[in-house]
């Protein structure tokens, strides 16, 4: 394996001295030392590193927070921030760049690796979710139904093309909010009453709420007949990541095929859930976090191996318990 290659961007020589010597001790290889974070754009264009090590607080018109903007804006390279003292503003801007770290100086070489490491291996993980998402969103903008998809709690997080159709909402208007306040699901007989598609598949005995028909009341106002089914995402370890609700226009096809194309989306769903195995599951209502034995465990507890996995929310048996107000998840006759 090739070593890892860094740049640094320190605009004090002695420190770049020492950083590129504890660099280089430690296995890295330092592809340069940049001390204006104008110079910066130009030698990350030019030395491709898998890494910027870089100051906060740099002389020049530039400082380090606008030169990692621009290093974000056309490279897909993580960024670990140098800092010795800074005001609580400074910070603040650092923060929305979305660094992969912090090293505050004068540092040692563990904690150097160990910033380095974290870093490089979160930027990994993400460019693997963003591999899967990708194949994901093909696959679901692809089908002949509907697609939605929400947390635990019901806030959105992924509608297909389809689901954009029926509903009025973009994705980008929709990500983030819960369901309810986007789209209306109800039952036509014997009188309305509310559907809700979530609290259905995590309230069936094996997660999948039964094939229905209802109304869509979209954004527009309009209504709509439809065929839904809805099923809990989980993980190997049976937590509760999610869930999916697919829909179609009453009538349009047989249903055997329909249900066919569910079983499908669950699969599809399922594997990529379960693919990407180094997610770090927050349990949404208690903040408890499920540890590598499926234990959960105060988030104060974590060792610090963790903080290099990615966050995914849930919700643990016990709050699924409390949430639903039932001993166990039964099957609705909705």
């Amino acid at each position: 394996m090739s070593k890892p290659r860094i740049l640094a961007v320190e605009d004090d020589a002695l420190t770049a001295l020492a950083i590129r010597r504890s660099l280089e001790a430690l296995g890295y290889n330092c592809v340069g030392t940049i001390a204006t974070g104008e110079e910066t754009l130009a030698a990350v264009t030019e030395t491709r590193p898998d890494l910027v090590l870089m100051d906060i607080l740099l002389a020049g018109e530039m400082d380090g927070i606008t030169a990692a903007t621009e290093i974000d804006n056309q490279h897909d390279v993580p960024i670990v921030f140098l800092t010795a003292h800074a005001d609580h503003e400074t910070l603040e801007r650092a923060k929305t760049t979305r660094p992969h770290g912090y090293i505050v100086k004068p540092f040692s070489d563990n904690g150097l690796r160990a910033a380095v490491e974290l870093a490089i291996h979160r930027h990994a993980i993400e460019k693997e979710i963003r591999r899967h998402h990708q194949r994901l969103d093909a696959t679901l903008n692809g089908l002949d139904d509907a697609v939605i998809i929400t947390d635990a709690l019901g806030i959105v997080a992924f509608m297909n093309s389809l689901a954009v159709a029926h509903t009025g909402w973009s994705l980008v208007e929709a990500e983030g909010r819960p369901l309810p306040t986007l789209v209306h699901f109800s039952k036509t007989s014997p009188s309305p009453l509310a559907v809700d598609p979530v609290e259905s598949a995590l309230r069936a005995a094996h997660g999948r709420s039964p094939l229905r028909r209802c109304t869509l009341t979209a954004r527009d106002g309009s209504r709509h007949g439809l065929e839904l089914a809805s099923f809990a995402l989980r993980d190997r370890n049976d937590m509760v990541l999610g869930v999916a609700i697919i829909f179609r226009t009453a009538g349009t096809g047989l249903l055997s095929e329909f249900e066919e194309r569910t079983r499908y989306v669950y699969r599809e769903l399922f594997q990529d859930m379960n693919t990407l195995g180094s997610a770090l599951v927050v349990c949404a209502w208690c903040r408890r976090v499920q540890d590598a034995e499926g234990r959960w465990v105060p988030m104060e507890s974590m060792e610090l191996k963790y903080a290099s996995r990615w966050i995914t929310h849930g919700i643990c048996p016990t709050c699924q318990i409390n949430v639903m107000g039932r001993d166990e998840p039964t099957t609705t006759d909705e």
